[in-house]
C-alpha cells in the first residue's frame, strides 16, 4: 500500500504547484493549467523512460492529458482542463469496482504487484486466493470502500470545478485528494491488522502447502 500512496502523493503534488507558480507569475487560468499539465506530462514520460515500459494506464493518463487540452482548446472552457485531475481519481474508483465482481480486484492485484518481490510469492498469494474465502474478503472489502470513496470524491470536485472560482477549486481540490488517501490509507493498515486479517501477513511470508489445480 506505501509505493502507492506514494506514487498518488507525487501526482498530486505536482498537480497544484505548477499552477500556482504560473499564477504568481502572472499567468492567467488558462495557461496555468497548461503549464501545470505540461509539468504532469514530463512527469508521465520520465517514469515511462525510467521503466522502460508503456502500460495500459500510462495510456490512459496519456489520453486524458491531450483530450482535455484539445478540448480546452477547442472550446475556451478552462474548467474542462480543471476536471481533469478528478476525471482521473473517478476512473481509479471505477476501476476498484468493477472488478470486484468479475475475479480478482483492483486491491489485490495492486498489493501482490507490491508485495510478492518473487514467483515463489505470488504463488502463495495466488493459493491463499483460492484457498481462503477470508483472504478473498479483505481484499473485496478494500477495493469496495476505496472505490466508493474515491467515485465519490470525484464526483464531488467535479461538480464544484463548476460552482466555484478555479483558483480556490484548485487550492481546495489537491489538499481534499490528499486528505482523503491519507484517511484511507489510515483504514487499510487498520483493516489489514484486524485479528480476523493480521494472520495472512505471516502466512505469505512462509511457503504454503496448498494444492490448486485452477486458479480464479
Amino acid at each position: 500500500m506505501k509505493p502507492l500512496v506514494n506514487v498518488l502523493l507525487w501526482d498530486l503534488g505536482l498537480s497544484i504547484l505548477p499552477y500556482f507558480l504560473f499564477r504568481l507569475a502572472g499567468c492567467s487560468e488558462t495557461t496555468s493549467l497548461i503549464g501545470g499539465t505540461a509539468v504532469a506530462s514530463v512527469r508521465l514520460a520520465y517514469v515511462i523512460i525510467r521503466h522502460r515500459r508503456i502500460d495500459g494506464l500510462a495510456l490512459f493518463m496519456i489520453g486524458l492529458l491531450v483530450v482535455g487540452l484539445a478540448l480546452t482548446a477547442v472550446t475556451g472552457d478552462v474548467r474542462l482542463l480543471a476536471a481533469k485531475d478528478s476525471l482521473n481519481t473517478a476512473f481509479v474508483g471505477v476501476a476498484f469496482l468493477v472488478t470486484i465482481p468479475f475475479g480478482r480486484p483492483v486491491m489485490f492485484l495492486i498489493s501482490r504487484h507490491f508485495r510478492a518481490a518473487d514467483p515463489a510469492a505470488q504463488r502463495r498469494w495466488d493459493e491463499l486466493w483460492v484457498a481462503e474465502p477470508g483472504f478473498r474478503r479483505m481484499f473485496y472489502v478494500g477495493s469496495t470502500v476505496w472505490g466508493a470513496a474515491m467515485l465519490a470524491e470525484a464526483v464531488l470536485r467535479i461538480v464544484l470545478v463548476y460552482l466555484w472560482p478555479i483558483d480556490l477549486v484548485i487550492a481546495v481540490s489537491t489538499p481534499a485528494q490528499l486528505g482523503l488517501i491519507a484517511l484511507l490509507a489510515c483504514w487499510s493498515l487498520w483493516y489489514r491488522h484486524r485479528p480476523r486479517n493480521g494472520q495472512w501477513s505471516a502466512r505469505l511470508r512462509t511457503p504454503t502447502a496448498f494444492r490448486t489445480e485452477t486458479l480464479r
